[in-house]
């Protein structure tokens, strides 16, 4: 998993000469990682008023309506930010 987060992100060469699996093991470095690297969108539930403008400019589909509400697939959420510039409300963040 961390692998292929590492490729997604861009950054497999800069760590190609790691031990990823040593690396893994480390329950600290690995949850460092999770926190630097894991930046999918948010959405305040509250805040958010259904408009659905965010759905329709995510390029990878990762948001989808739940109870009139935005929902973001965040091991489909690439980043972009896109619905982040897009909502109207600001409900969403990274």
């Amino acid at each position: 998993m961390l692998n292929s987060l590492l490729e997604l992100r861009g950054f497999s060469k800069l760590f190609f000469n790691l031990n990823l699996k040593r690396l893994s093991k480390s329950f600290k470095v690995l949850k460092l990682f999770e926190e630097v690297f894991a930046m999918a969108a948010k959405v305040d539930r509250d805040a958010c008023v259904g408009c659905e403008s965010c759905v329709g400019v995510c390029p990878v589909s990762a948001i989808s309506m739940s109870d009139g509400k935005a929902l973001v697939d965040e091991s489909a959420c690439v980043d972009c930010g896109s619905c982040v510039s897009t909502c109207p409300v600001g409900a969403i963040s990274q």
